[in-house]
């Protein structure tokens, strides 16, 4: 596997509320839900390095936690503050890989969110694959609320609903294919699936599941932790070094 994620945990947290302690590290059954994030990641064995961007201030209170999850000696996580604008984070991260080296022509770039914890195994895998063959997946499911276009908040159109899905992180992307969006000053965009589709690439969906719920606001914890009952998911461990 030739693969690198970039985790984007440098949101205000606005929505949720956060204070003290940053959406990120909001813990789900007593464990911060980036290391749920992060422990998926890292048991796909798709990724060779893994990059957490994240704003200044939790830079300190991120790192210590991710220690006692994840020493260096068993797999090393790279740190660096973000931005305020998502797609900038993501870039900061990827320009952090680019430097160290830790990506060649062939390699496939991730994109996390580090509030989205519970993505299976099997669906990364998947993801993987099929970024190989279409350049860019990502995890989609089918739009049930009514979609419309609007102009001067007024409904103008309604479009059949039935050739839309509504898309999700992680999003896979191949290095070359997000390389080439890049050099034709196409930086503004907002995530992997325009980056291709600019291109003439069309990326390749993955079904989406309940697993793929994301952290947003504060009664989402709760669904959270149903889910995580539901489907029988193993909590991550803190590391014990041995004495």
């Amino acid at each position: 596997m030739n693969a690198v994620a970039v985790v984007l945990a440098s949101g205000s947290g606005q929505r949720f509320g956060a204070t003290s302690v940053p959406k990120h590290l909001t813990q789900i059954f007593g464990i911060p839900i980036l290391v749920w994030t992060l422990d998926t990641a890292i048991h796909s064995k798709l990724f060779s390095s893994i990059t957490v961007v994240t704003r200044k201030d939790d830079i300190c209170q991120t790192e210590k936690i991710l220690k006692e999850y994840f020493p260096n000696n068993m797999f090393t996580i790279r740190i660096l503050e973000g931005s305020n604008v998502r797609i900038q984070s993501f870039l900061l991260g990827l320009d952090d890989l680019i430097n160290a080296n830790l990506i060649n022509e062939d390699t496939i770039v991730a994109l996390f969110d580090a509030n989205r914890p519970f993505t299976p195994l099997s669906q990364l895998k998947g993801l993987y694959k099929a970024a190989l063959e279409f350049e860019c997946s990502c995890p989609a499911r089918p739009v049930v609320n009514g979609v419309a276009r609007i102009a001067s908040d007024n409904i103008i159109e309604i479009p059949d609903k039935t050739n839309y899905v509504e898309f999700v992180t992680p999003e896979f992307i191949t290095y070359k294919t997000l390389v080439k969006s890049l050099e034709r000053n196409m930086d503004r965009l907002n995530c992997f699936v325009e980056y291709a589709l600019a291109l003439g690439a069309n990326p390749k969906i993955i079904e989406a599941s309940p697993l793929n719920i994301k952290l947003t606001f504060p009664d989402d914890r709760v669904h959270m932790e149903e889910i995580a009952y539901k489907y029988k998911l193993a909590k991550p461990i803190k590391f014990k070094p041995h004495i």
